[in-house]
């Protein structure tokens, strides 16, 4: 009798740890579904564990086939002969043998073009137990306004070569300056070789005119407002050009001066005609 009664105990313990595991998995399939991102996750044999709502919404031409246990390579070839990767096209089995690799390397990050025009951040990383789990990220709004500012800065850089003004802004703390692509063209550096500071650039300037220079900065630091200056450049190829510089200090909520901002004008052929014209009015 006794026996009986333990075996009844154990089949009861058995049926219970089944209704717990049961509800353990349909909660962890609840809490992943509540999440907007989306998560997939594979075993060490590369079979789909599961994958979120947001995940299905994210591939939904090819969602009948994300089912726990099908394969990572499968999955794969499906969607890539759905034309779902953009960056596939014309070169499928190369794309395939990359991505596959870049997957089981597990450790990645990047950005992946939809066909609805969206754009998706990948993540994939290797789990302790062989597994790896993915995060797909809709970054399409983040890349959208990325694209408004690069078209913004694209704009206000055309706007400055026409009208030969470039700008600058410099962090006292650091001495490092910011200057926009037409300062640079004014300066003849590049941006990809030079990095301004307020330590560097003093040798651009014309040795006679690095005491008026200095004062120029020193007073706008100090919070005097100073009127347009004109001073002498000397490009890295020695030719001298004379520029206008316009500034002023850059005021925190707190009252501390911590940048200064300014443009730069060439105003070499300005000057060379002012002097023409003045000497024409003499002759």
């Amino acid at each position: 009798g006794r026996d009986i009664t333990r075996d009844v105990e154990a089949a009861e313990d058995l049926r219970a740890a089944k209704e717990r595991a049961e509800r353990a998995e349909v909660l962890l399939q609840d809490a992943v579904d509540s999440i907007s991102e989306g998560i997939v996750i594979y075993d060490a044999d590369d079979r789909l564990v599961l994958c979120n709502e947001a995940y299905h919404k994210h591939f939904a031409d090819s969602s009948a086939s994300m089912v726990p246990g099908a394969r990572f390579t499968d999955i794969l070839r499906g969607r890539l002969a759905s034309g779902q990767f953009l960056d596939s096209i014309g070169r499928e089995e190369a794309w395939f043998e990359e991505r596959l690799a870049q997957h089981r390397a597990a450790n990645a990050t990047f950005e992946r073009k939809v066909p609805d025009g969206g754009w998706l951040l990948v993540t994939e990383r290797r789990m302790r137990n062989g597994g790896i789990a993915g995060l797909r990220v809709d970054i399409t709004p983040l890349k959208h306004a990325q694209t408004a500012l690069q078209e913004s800065k694209a704009r206000l850089d055309r706007a400055q070569e026409i009208a030969g003004i470039g700008s600058w802004e410099l962090d006292l703390a650091t001495r490092r300056y910011v200057w926009s692509k037409q300062l640079y063209r004014i300066r003849g550096l590049s941006p990809e070789t030079f990095r301004p500071t307020r330590d560097n650039t003093t040798i651009y300037v014309h040795p006679d005119d690095h005491p008026l220079a200095r004062r120029w900065i020193s007073d706008l630091q100090a919070g005097i407002q100073r009127d347009m200056r004109d001073i002498r450049i000397v490009r890295p190829d020695g030719e001298e050009r004379i520029v206008r510089l316009e500034g002023r200090p850059i005021v925190d909520p707190d009252g501390i001066i911590r940048r200064l901002a300014g443009n730069m004008q060439d105003v070499t052929n300005q000057r060379a005609t002012e002097q023409q014209l003045v000497q024409a009015q003499k002759m």
